[in-house]
Parts: structure tokens; sequence; C-alpha cells
């Protein structure tokens, strides 16, 4: 009985939804005012006042930008604001002029080849006044382009009276240092309590995509709550969504969202045209209101296969290439972090940074088992002053056990060689040793732009450019005052002025700063390698702890007086403390 009634209910509910669409049909929000910034010109990052449909914005550490490569949410053109405080004011981008209305909504994205957003609520925030900044009210943002829908939305806490608000960066803690944030597509709605237009976008593909590929499955992103779907002629019903490809047939997709994918085949090499939008089921006709999405994407020919990455790098910027190794030049794999779209190859010789969308299974570990590149389709640009090959489709992966090489491998004490020589050392996987920080850190601001000026202990500088915060910025040992550290990174440039700068992914203490990697004196640790075996000796008794850099210990072993004692160990950069009897001891730092 009780199952009858509450079947009962549902279809009544269902026939009172249905009669509502039909009769009063779902209304389309219409924006009071409409911003997506693609009629002004690209400006550098300053502070300036711009005018948009007839609204004064004020962008500080922004600029607008319409470049293709930064993945612009909507359209062409987007603000680009630079997290960070020049001149001790936070970034922002700001309304001067009050506008009425009851929600604002906005499109959001990562910028650049950091390819990530602050995640955190104490990072950016919105501030909404009806008194002309007299007062301001707060409320924390959330940026996170991994949701199935990069749009954020606030309500007016004024009842849809005037007002004007900022989108301000805070950095509390410093948990969005540097990163970039693009703001697309300002819908100020009317009215209380609106729904947020509805827009959808297929999922990381935007204005002026390239590919190599003549088949694409477009999965959308979507926002909105206010229609309904189900299948074609279903009574409840009201809404569809119709997309088209040049001037192909139009493909109509009912069901949402959990079982649609926008899919072409066959696609010929040139320029093609997508769109979709919303249409009304009631009579087949687009819904009224910003409820379409149009863009262009091109499908580019493959240029050719490149043997090594100091050909790659040689390549013409722009265009699709196979890459394989070079004779017995493994190219090798190294992750940065999982969360992370980038990764390193290196081939012994060159490296370079690879952007990744989703084609790379991630490894957990590095060693034993490593990853090499059998063949890798991609595209190379220039992307923040930066060489990136861009994948284009699954690569050929193998895993191998204890590789030839590994980027820690490769450790340089003397800043001056990277200066020297930037060409060889440009997209080199690199451990810095026994360098400190010029100045200490800086509590309030926490290094403004993520710029960061190091030394070696012989007194060379180098600039840090840093985009991964939450990897080096905030690290317990910068946090502790330590004075020599261990930086692990890539030689680059800067994304602003193409400074040639260090990009750091982690950090360590350096306990050995200042001692060589090898040493025959008489009261230390002697490490050696004969026929590929490593082994350690000492003229006197000693108990030795063997740690990687991340200060994890490795091996534990006990020597004789002057017997050479063989260890086990992966590849990497590593630490030997050795203990002797006297209550002395002495650091080896070693490459293994």
């Amino acid at each position: 009985m009780r199952k009858t009634i509450l079947i009962a209910l549902a279809a009544f509910y269902a026939n009172v939804q249905a009669i509502y669409a039909q009769g009063t049909g779902t209304i389309a929000p219409k924006p009071a005012y409409f911003c997506d910034f693609e009629n002004t010109e690209t400006t550098d990052f300053t502070d300036q006042v711009i005018t948009i449909n007839g609204k004064r914005w004020r962008l500080h550490n922004a600029r607008i930008t319409g470049s293709s490569i930064n993945g612009i949410p909507q359209g062409k053109r987007a603000v680009e604001i630079l997290a960070g405080t020049p001149g001790n004011e936070p970034a922002s981008l700001e309304l001067l002029d009050m506008v009425r209305g009851g929600a604002v909504a906005f499109c959001f994205g990562h910028s650049g080849m950091d390819r990530t957003i602050s995640r955190s609520s104490e990072a950016w925030f919105v501030e909404v006044t009806e008194d002309d900044g007299k007062h301001w009210l707060t409320k924390p943002l959330i940026f996170d382009d991994t949701d199935v829908a990069p749009m954020s939305s606030f309500e007016s806490p004024f009842y849809g009276g005037p007002f004007r608000f900022r989108i301000r960066f805070t950095d509390k803690k410093g948990y969005g240092s540097n990163w970039r944030i693009l703001i697309d597509n300002i819908y100020v709605t009317q009215g209380e309590n609106i729904e947020v237009p509805w827009y959808v976008q297929p999922g990381r593909i935007y204005d002026g995509y390239e590919t190599s590929q003549d088949s694409l499955v477009f999965t959308p992103l979507m926002s909105g709550s206010s229609f309904f779907f189900g299948e074609k002629g279903s009574p409840y019903a009201d809404t569809y969504i119709q997309t088209q490809v040049d001037n192909n047939e139009p493909v109509n997709y009912y069901i949402m969202p959990e079982n649609i994918r926008f899919k072409t085949n066959k696609l010929s090499e040139g320029k093609h045209h997508f769109n979709a939008k919303f249409m009304r089921a009631a009579d087949d006709n687009p819904w009224a209101g910003p409820l379409e999405t149009n863009f262009d994407f091109y499908v580019r020919p493959v240029s050719g296969t490149i043997k090594g990455i100091t050909a790659l790098r040689k390549a013409e910027v722009g265009k699709f290439y196979d890459l394989v190794p070079n004779g017995n030049d493994s190219i090798f794999v190294n992750w940065i972090k999982r969360t992370r779209a980038q990764k390193w190859l290196f081939d012994g010789k060159s490296g370079i940074l690879v952007d990744d969308p989703n084609y790379l299974d991630y490894a957990a570990k590095l060693s034993p088992h490593d990853q090499i590149v059998k063949k890798m389709r991609g595209q190379l640009l220039l992307l923040d002053n930066n060489l990136v090959f861009r994948l284009d489709s699954k690569p050929e992966i193998e895993d191998v056990e204890n590789s030839n090489f590994h980027f820690r491998n490769f450790v340089c004490d003397d800043l001056s060689i990277l200066t020297k020589d930037p060409k060889t050392f440009t997209g080199y996987p690199l451990a810095l040793t026994g360098v400190s920080l010029v100045s200490p850190l800086n509590e309030t601001d926490r290094y403004p732009n993520g710029r960061i000026e190091i030394a070696d202990m012989k007194g060379n500088h180098f600039l840090l450019q840093n985009i991964y915060p939450d990897d080096f910025q905030f690290s317990q040992f910068l946090e502790a005052g330590t004075k020599y550290f261990i930086i692990f990174g890539m030689v680059g440039k800067t994304y602003i002025d193409g400074k040639l700068c260090f990009y750091p992914l982690n950090v360590q203490p350096d306990p050995a700063a200042g001692i060589d990697k090898t040493t025959t004196d008489k009261l230390a640790l002697v490490v050696s390698h004969t026929s590929e075996k490593l082994s350690l000796q000492s003229p006197a008794a000693c108990k030795v702890d063997i740690a990687d850099l991340n200060g994890c210990l490795v091996s534990r072993l006990t020597l004789s007086a002057n017997t050479a004692t063989p260890v086990m160990l992966g590849h990497g950069l590593f630490m030997a403390t050795a203990y002797f009897s006297d209550g002395s001891k002495t650091t080896v730092k070693f490459v293994n």
C-alpha cells in the first residue's frame, strides 16, 4: 500500500513539473549586466582602469589576455589575475560602478604552464559594497578547475539593490601565491536568488584548440539547474542540447549529464567550427539568453618523427611531432606530483617540460621501476617563454627497472654554470646543492610574484620562479629557517619577462653543504664505484646511516676498518653519515 502511494506521489510530481514546464516554460536567465572582455585590448600586468559595456573595471596586477594557449574559458579573451601584492596592495579585479542585481556568476580557469589554481578558501575572496567602498562584505572563493563546471557564483546581500564588487587576492598563508586565475564571462543577474546563467563548454577544449587527431570526443562542462532533460518526447523534459560541427547535420542530446558526449569523426585537416546550444523541447527553437557556445578548432598534420629531445628543442614551434629515443639514449619520464599536469622528459643530454592533458598514467614510485618513452605524440609550444611539449594522444610508455639515470643524478653546486651555459641546462632537471635564500622568508607577502633570489656557497646568485607554492614555498624546512638547501627543479625562463630562472619543485635541507661528493680524507668516509658496484670504506670502524634527499633512512650498516663494504641502493643523490667511537661523525654526499 505504501509503495503504491509513493508511486502515485511521484507520478503526480512529474505531472506537475510537466504542466509547469509546458504551461509557463522555463525562463532562461537574462543578465542585467554582462562582461566578456572580448572587445578589450590585451594589456600588461599594470594598475589600470578600463570601460566594458558602460561600466568601469579596475585591474591591479592583472591583464586581459587573448592567448589560446592559456585555455580561455569562454571566447577569445579573459582577465588574467596574477596573485601577489605589488605596492602592498593585493591583486584584484574590481567593478568601480554600481550595478543592480541579485547574483553574480563567472567562469574561471588556470593560466599558463603551472596548470593549477588555488584550491584554498584562504587565498582569494570576493568583496561586495553598497556604499561605494566605505564598507565591504567578504566571502571566501575557492577556485578548482577540476570541477565538472568551472563556474562560480555568489548572491548579492543587498536584495537586488545597487552594489559593486571585487575579486581579490588575500594570501593570508600563501596558499595561492603566484597562481594565475583566469576570470571570464561575468554575469550580473536580475532579482533575488535567481539561478545563474546556464552554459555548456566541451571539457578542456577551448577556442583555438589544435590537435592532430581526426576524431574527438568532447565531455561537456555545465552549469545551472533550471532545465529538465529526458528522453525525446518525455512529458516533463523541456530542454535538450544541440551540437554541430561545421555544416554537418546537427546532433541532439536529450539525456544529461551522464550519458552525453559530443563526438566528431573523420575530421579533415584545417579549421573547424563547433556550436552547442540549449534548445526548447516544446518548439525546437533555441532558448533565449547566453546559452550558446561557439568556437573554432583546428586539425593539423604530424610534421614527422623527431629522434631525441635535443632535436625536438630545435624543431619548429607550433607543429606536431612523434618523439622517439635517439639510439640508446632512453627518454626518461620525471614525475612532479600526481596533481600536476606537467612532467619532465630527459634523455641524458637534453630535457623538456611536458604538458599532459591526462594521457600519462601516474607511477607511484620512480625507483626501482622507472618509465621511459617509446613513442610520444605532441605539439611543440612556446608557453610562458618556455618550450613545452603538449601531448596530443596517449603515448607508448615502458616500465623498466633501474634505468641508467634519474634527475637526482644531476647535481649542481655552482650557479654560475647555469648563467654561462643556459642553452645546455634549459629544461634540464637538476638538484641545486648548498644554496641559501638571499632574503629571509617574508611573512607578510611571501615573495611577491613567486620570485625568490638564491645564492650558492661561492656567492653566485640566481632567480627562482616559484609556480608550485605548496611543494616548495611552504616547506617546513624553509619555515624552520634552515641555512643551506638542496632544491630540485628545472632551469627555464620567467613567464613575465623571460629572464633565466629555476623552477623549484621540492626543497630539502643540505646538511653536507660544502662537502665534496667523495673524499679521500683518512678521517672520513670513502665512496667508490667498482664494476658498477657501490662500496663504502673507512680507515676506522664506524656505523653508517644512508638517507635519501627526503631525509628517509634507506640503509644502515657497520664498517670494519679498511674494509670495503658493498651497499645496494637505487639511483639518486644520497647522504652517508659515519659515526665513530670517539663521538665524531662525518657526512659524505654522493650520487649513485
